[in-house]
């Protein structure tokens, strides 16, 4: 519940602040397709390119950068092998009673 804008905003913020970060949607949803068709921004390789910020649907990623923030989607029963592999490993999710089981669930694994 909302973890895309949550990885879309840590990307800005690294990257407003002198870091070099980008967005990878590693995940089903398609959400970064609807802000490719709803903001038409600049593609220039593999990257779309939104107010500075790059956003990428592959893992094919143009240039190297310092942080590199994977939206891995919806919590399952199944932790993503990217998650897994990462040097660091931010879990945004919902603290809703009915969300609490499966989030506490994925930090024990």
């Amino acid at each position: 519940m909302g973890t895309t804008i949550t990885a879309m905003n840590l990307v800005c913020w690294i990257n407003a602040h002198g870091g070099s970060a980008c967005y990878v949607e590693a995940n089903s949803n398609n959400h970064l397709a609807q802000v490719v068709h709803l903001f038409e921004p600049n593609k220039t390789g593999n990257a779309y390119r939104l107010e500075g910020n790059d956003m990428y649907i592959t893992e094919e990623l143009n240039q190297k950068y310092n942080v590199i923030v994977k939206d891995c989607g919806v919590l399952g029963e199944r932790i993503q092998e990217s998650f897994s592999a990462a040097d660091i490993r931010l879990l945004c999710g919902s603290a809703m009673p009915y969300d609490l089981a499966q989030f506490y669930r994925a930090i024990e694994r």
